[in-house]
């Protein structure tokens, strides 16, 4: 995969493209959870790049694209469409794990005409109508709670919720060592 930068007004953001040979193939764009980085897909990637072109981005403020101002849905939905719009996608399907499943799902909000399809990894709806009000009392009060729990303790739980090999749970534990 060739490493590109998109440069925004809120910082620079890295991601990867591997173009296929078939130029009638299909475009996917592999989108992280929070804490993690685009190496959270080196798998898949390596699975689908010989017959799809395939993207995978390190989100705002993630990874490589580091520092970064701030970040919203609406403005990484700008920054995802300038991604594909550089590399000549009209479509894509959006597989996005956790936060990369916001991030997909704001993009489809706002640009419907450019998805061919959404995988949703460990992600639950975009927007405020799909949940109560107790769920949004506590997620206000989520930064607090995870205090209690001691760093080391939750990044061993993120990394073993996020992955089924060894190799997939160590590299969690090192995109969390950063």
């Amino acid at each position: 995969m060739k490493e590109k930068v998109l440069k925004t007004h809120k910082g620079v953001i890295h991601y990867w493209y591997a173009k296929n040979e078939d130029k009638n193939a299909n475009t996917i764009f592999f989108l992280h959870g929070l804490t993690a980085d685009h190496s959270m897909f080196e798998e898949q990637i390596a699975c689908f790049k010989e017959e799809y072109n395939v993207l995978a981005w390190d989100a705002p403020a993630h990874g490589k694209s580091r520092p970064f101002e701030t970040f919203n849905f609406e403005d990484s939905s700008e920054y995802i469409r300038d991604i594909i719009n550089e590399c000549s996608i009209d479509k894509a399907v959006f597989v996005g794990q956790s936060l990369g499943g916001y991030f997909s799902q704001s993009f489809i909000k706002r640009y419907p005409e450019r998805v061919k399809g959404f995988v949703s990894i460990d992600s639950t709806p975009y927007g405020h109508k799909y949940y109560s009000k107790l769920d949004i009392w506590i997620l206000k009060r989520i930064e607090w709670m995870a205090m209690c729990y001691p760093l080391r303790w939750m990044k061993r739980a993120m990394a073993k919720r996020v992955s089924v090999s060894k190799r997939a749970y160590d590299n969690m534990m090192q995109m969390l060592s950063i």
